[in-house]
């Protein structure tokens, strides 16, 4: 089995979104409200798989990772 690119990213994802939803609920119900997310293959059958792009997985990625950084800073100045 083939370790991509994608692969990775996917994970990653799936991590970062894990850790969010564990340890920042209330950082967790805002994801659905992020500008910068993957296109929903079944609800949009005409997208094709190849525009479900790395560049799609990376800027993903990095504005989940953004978002969590923010959020945790902004924790550690309010205490």
């Amino acid at each position: 089995m083939e370790i991509t690119e994608e692969k990775i990213l996917t994970k990653k994802i799936n991590e970062l979104t894990n850790k969010i939803m564990e340890e920042h609920p209330e950082l967790y119900k805002h994801l659905m409200e992020m500008p910068q997310t993957i296109p929903n293959m079944q609800a949009f059958p005409d997208i094709k798989k190849e525009e479900v792009s790395l560049k799609n997985l990376t800027q993903h990625y990095e504005s989940l990772k953004t978002m969590l950084e923010k959020h945790e800073k902004q924790m550690a100045n309010s205490k």
